[in-house]
């Protein structure tokens, strides 16, 4: 249950609030907890962009060290996930065993609050894009298909 409550959270329609920097002062729409949870785990962090979901969700996209990271914040700064860009080389064997010949566009590792550490492969199968995501037993728990 807890899963399908945090999907749906997750799932929620987002509305982008842009940031250039990482000051609730010049865009006071960012809780002050969220900007110092990114200033403290992400100081390198750059080229930030703010998304902001009606269920007081606020998702920190970014780069660190040309990765593209993704961490989605409660508004008190309570983290929920982290998506950090991978190669498809670094995606574990049996999740490339399972992807077969499918082409890889991109690939991430997420860790969430609950301890799961899980897979995403962005892929190209029979002329049609999907957003699979694995366990790290090379499970599959989601696909969706990019429209």
């Amino acid at each position: 249950m807890k899963k399908i409550i945090f999907s749906l959270l997750i799932l929620v329609s987002i509305n982008v609030v842009d940031a250039s920097t990482l000051s609730p002062d010049k865009d006071k729409n960012i809780p002050a907890a969220v900007v110092s949870y990114i200033k403290t785990h992400y100081p390198n962090a750059t080229h930030i962009h703010w998304k902001k979901s009606k269920t007081n969700m606020y998702e920190a996209d970014f780069l660190v060290d040309g990765k593209e990271i993704l961490v989605d914040i409660f508004a008190n700064g309570e983290w929920i996930e982290t998506e950090t860009e991978i190669t498809s080389k670094d995606l574990p064997q049996i999740v490339l065993a399972k992807l077969g010949d499918s082409k890889i566009i991109f690939a991430a590792k997420v860790d969430n609050f609950q301890g799961e550490e899980l897979y995403v492969a962005e892929v190209k199968q029979n002329k049609k894009l999907y957003d699979i995501t694995f366990d790290h037993q090379g499970n599959e728990i989601e696909r969706h298909s990019i429209d």
